[in-house]
């Protein structure tokens, strides 16, 4: 309930138009239960010969019969008969009318609210740190933000208004049953909780197998996902027939857990028949023995109240159906929230310091981090100084915490203990976004969008012209390659830039880095895994990228960064060594090693 409770919180700025909603369903119901005394009067006395005939009303009952019998006047049936049939269309007519004009305003509410939570969680996720990245599986995001949110949705758009409308008719024909007669109503009424109690001990099984189901259907997702990511190397590896059977094997799983929740969502409709039915046929029985026998019913009372038990029926079958589908959306309401209520953000202080311009330092100083959930630190005691306009490498083994140490310093992550500054300020105390508008990387690993070169290039400056651009791919050493293109900048790449050789990538990257025209600009192994041409191309592209800015290069190939102002040396998360190329040779400890191991 806490999570329904939560889901129509998303309504509240569409409470006006949902009372507009609730005021046509329930004069939609009043339509409906009135149409259904209608015809139980059309049948019991102007088809059965019994004209309605009440002068001085005293009970409820009687006060209706006596309003129909104005309404459709004390003429002959022939003429009652008439103007029953045009006060049921009329009826007919109003309450559709009504029910479309409800049904249209809740799914207006519905779709909004569910278009809110999607928009909501994307941002959320966006701004989560890159340690729930780290533990989160993307297909398992993916997951929650199309199929989950598609359930909620679903769900939601079926039951909502059912959940409004539903109840109001049962409470309706009650009222209506209980005017006809008190005691029969009684037994009615043990529908309610019978039917209630089935619906609710099934509903929540259903809810729990839907978790599973979502849960199974993430991992089906990341199957698809590596194996087309890794096509090449299931190929190479004649795989093709594993993958297929760990395919089929999870979609068996998922198959099973499908038909059991099937197998009880399909059981529901018949346990509510059979109650309904019981009591339906207990009253016939006794009902037709107070007409016929002890003569304590009027036989216009029981044909309406026959009339109106099993249009009851009806409501109370829906709502037990809408139960199932309703769990569904709950149990997929309740992962999508599971992200929402995940605070592992990057906080960033009240009245954050905007900086502008990066002007002398970063500084390091007794940093420590470790990763949540993990006990042993990657970086150990960080004391280091990067001045403005210098370029500094920092090598060591893999593991070390080169990626680390850089990764701090645009606050992907934050210390587990100890300071960063900039310009004698914490990092913590500026803005992210102003802070990282000043940092620009180029990894290894490049991220490029199925988009135009132009719109890689530009991707976080967007406000760059035509002429930034064409510099930008001069300085990469991409202009020729690009101006040979049919298409030119506006050439779709691919996935991935999957259209693009490993140099070509790494160099588009590089002109994003141009454009973005950072201060401070991170390296993380740039040249590595290229060939010695694209690595040349690369390196040129590089020279042009560090002129004035201040650098920091991570590397594996010595060679990269000989010329470097300052060498760090990092072993096992600790700054074991620094210097020059030549300090650090002259030093002869780990950093001559690696240069010797790959000079050799």
């Amino acid at each position: 309930m806490k999570t329904f409770i939560r889901i129509l919180q998303f309504t509240k700025s569409y409470r006006a138009i949902m009372i507009l909603s609730v005021i046509a369903s329930i004069i939609y119901v009043l339509l409906n239960s009135m149409s259904i005394w209608l015809i139980g009067t059309m049948l019991a006395n102007v088809m059965g010969g019994n004209s309605l005939s009440i002068v001085n009303p005293t009970t409820l009952n009687e006060h209706l019969n006596f309003f129909i019998q104005n309404l459709i006047g004390r003429g002959q049936q022939i003429d009652q008969l008439k103007m029953l049939c045009i006060l049921l269309t009329i009826i007919f007519i109003s309450k559709n009318i009504l029910f479309y004009t409800s049904n249209l305003i809740m799914s207006y509410v519905q779709n909004n609210v569910i278009t809110d939570i999607r928009v909501l969680l994307f941002k959320h996720i966006s701004k989560l740190s890159l340690s729930f990245f780290n533990n989160t599986k993307t297909s398992e995001l993916s997951s929650i933000l199309i199929r989950d949110i598609s359930g909620m949705r679903v769900a939601f758009s079926q039951s909502l208004q059912k959940l409004i409308v539903e109840p109001i008719s049962i409470a309706s024909f009650l009222i209506l049953l209980f005017i006809i007669d008190v005691r029969f109503s009684i037994l009615v009424i043990i529908i309610i909780p019978i039917s209630g109690f089935f619906s609710y001990q099934i509903g929540q099984s259903i809810r729990r197998k839907s978790k599973r189901n979502s849960i199974q259907s993430a991992g089906i997702l990341n199957i698809i996902k590596e194996a087309l990511s890794n096509i090449k190397i299931i190929k190479i590896f004649n795989l093709e027939d594993s993958e297929n059977k760990k395919f089929k094997t999870e979609n068996k799983k998922y198959f099973n857990l499908i038909f059991k929740k099937s197998i009880l969502s399909n059981l529901l409709t018949p346990i509510n028949e059979t109650i309904g039915l019981s009591v339906g046929i207990l009253l016939i029985w006794f009902g037709g023995i107070s007409v016929l026998e002890n003569q304590t019913m009027q036989s216009d009372d029981f044909i309406k109240f026959i009339l109106l038990l099993f249009a009851m029926l009806q409501p109370i079958r829906k709502l037990s159906n809408v139960n199932v589908v309703f769990q569904n959306g709950i149990a997929a309401a309740e992962r999508v929230f599971s992200i929402l209520d995940n605070d592992d953000k990057i906080v960033q202080r009240k009245n954050p310091i905007h900086i502008g311009d990066f002007n002398s330092s970063i500084k390091f100083k007794e940093v420590d981090f470790k990763y949540a959930g993990n006990e042993n630190m990657i970086l150990d005691n960080i004391n280091l100084e990067i001045k403005k306009g210098q370029t500094i490498a920092i090598v060591g083994k893999s593991g070390a915490g080169k990626t680390t140490l850089s990764d701090l310093i645009p606050r992907f992550y934050d210390p587990y203990s100890g300071n960063i500054f900039i310009d004698n300020y914490d990092v913590k105390d500026y803005s992210l976004k102003s802070l990282r508008s000043l940092i620009g990387i180029v990894t290894q690993n490049i991220i490029l969008f199925n988009d135009s070169i132009k719109n890689n290039i530009a991707y976080g400056s967007k406000n760059a012209n035509d002429e930034e651009l064409e510099n930008a791919l001069i300085s990469a050493n991409l202009y020729d390659l690009v101006s040979n293109l049919e298409s030119g900048i506006n050439t779709i790449i691919g996935e991935n830039g999957i259209k693009l050789s490993g140099g070509e990538k790494q160099r588009l990257s590089i002109a994003r880095a141009l454009v973005k025209n950072p201060q401070i600009l991170i390296l993380d192994e740039a040249t590595a895994s290229l060939d010695s041409e694209s690595e040349k191309k690369v390196h040129d592209a590089i020279d042009n990228v560090i002129k004035d800015r201040t650098v920091i290069v991570i590397a594996h190939r010595l060679s990269t960064i000989i010329n470097a102002d300052k060498i760090i040396v990092m072993d096992k998360g600790r700054i074991v060594e620094q210097g020059n190329h030549l300090e650090l040779i002259n030093l002869d400890g780990i950093y001559k090693k690696l240069y010797e191991l790959q000079y050799s």
